[in-house]
């Protein structure tokens, strides 16, 4: 657990574990000696964090407490009755994550047919159109080094970059942008889809590689990229009939029904487990589009 991402997802296991009753005691006691030095580690003051993340710093609280100042090595010491006083507290707590949950559900239907309206109204704007999609992210070497407030930076220098329509992102009809957190290797990235003038652009793998290289540059060579316009990928969707990149003709309905079937890439109630944990505030957007 040695980055932010990480930490929070695994804390977040852990609490979850707890509440269905798939951890005794003493491993609740082992994981908390591993848990809670990493989320110090890491700990972020003066940002938002999610209710599982908020659940675990109450735990936090209330240990410290039975510990009177003992190091986290002491935790296999605390008594029957403190562990049991530890998962009351998630338990007593844990309808929070349930409203979270569901407000997190009820959020990305309304993305979800805001975007749905927006591609469909773009796609409209010319006869036709380029998409490009990239995946902006880090690699697992690099992790440890980004937390929430770097990340939160390098994407509002990108989302100034967008509208400004400079180098790469001049001719641009339209854009989506979603923020996201996995765990392991993925830790936090963005999905971007980019619809350019079609008449303008043509060359959409091109367009893609220099959004990932633009990605490094504004990451000081942090970040890393994905794109599936890369030419052999593109042909596997086109085999299947479900290509949305590159070229996309205005009077080709199927096309443009392939685009809006994309849109839960972006935006959807099942990708829960892809949320952000941790935010600079709580009004802070994990989502956006053009005008």
């Amino acid at each position: 657990m040695s980055n932010q991402a990480q930490t929070l997802i695994a804390i977040e296991s852990f609490i979850e574990r707890i509440q269905n009753n798939q951890i005794s005691n003493d491993q609740i006691l082992r994981e908390l000696q591993e848990l809670i030095p990493a989320f110090h580690i890491q700990y972020c003051p003066n940002v938002w964090y999610s209710q599982h993340i908020q659940i675990f710093i109450c735990l936090i609280h209330l240990i410290e407490s039975y510990l009177q100042g003992q190091s986290y090595d002491g935790l296999d010491m605390l008594l029957e009755h403190q562990v049991v006083t530890l998962r009351q507290v998630i338990q007593t707590n844990y309808s929070n994550v349930l409203n979270e949950c569901h407000a997190f559900q009820m959020q990305e239907l309304r993305n979800q047919q805001r975007l749905t309206e927006y591609i469909k109204c773009v796609l409209q704007h010319k006869s036709r159109s380029l998409i490009v999609r990239v995946d902006l992210k880090y690699p697992d070497h690099v992790q440890s080094l980004v937390n929430i407030q770097l990340f939160d930076q390098h994407m509002k220098i990108l989302r100034n970059r967008i509208s400004n329509g400079d180098r790469c992102f001049s001719n641009l009809e339209g854009f989506v942008w979603a923020l996201e957190q996995g765990g392991h290797s993925a830790g936090f990235h963005c999905h971007l889809m980019l619809i350019y003038d079609g008449h303008k652009h043509q060359n959409d793998f091109g367009l893609a590689l220099a959004v990932g290289n633009y990605w490094q540059e504004i990451t000081n060579g942090l970040g890393t990229f994905y794109t599936p316009n890369e030419p052999t990928t593109k042909a596997r969707f086109e085999e299947k009939g479900t290509l949305a990149l590159g070229r996309i003709e205005r009077a080709n309905t199927q096309q443009c029904q392939n685009v809006i079937a994309y849109i839960p890439y972006f935006a959807t109630p099942e990708k829960y487990d892809q949320r952000l944990r941790v935010k600079l505030n709580s009004g802070s957007r994990t989502f956006g589009t053009g005008q």
